[in-house]
């Protein structure tokens, strides 16, 4: 809505949801969300090779 037909920012801001944080967990309008937990790999090589082998193979050294 243009300015000059009488937008209000704070009828929109009014429209907004509330946010409301108590602990982990948010509510909007009382209804209670939790937050989905994933769980987090790792990525992890297991290598027998020494870092300066390494270095070596891929010429950085």
């Amino acid at each position: 809505m243009p300015f000059e037909k009488g937008f209000s920012f704070y009828e929109a801001f009014m429209k907004l949801p509330v946010l409301e944080m108590k602990g982990e967990e948010f509510e909007v309008f009382g209804v209670k969300q939790t937050p989905d937990k994933q769980e987090e790999t790792k990525n992890v090589q297991d290598s027998s090779k020494s870092l300066s082998d390494f270095a070596k193979e891929k010429n950085f050294l």
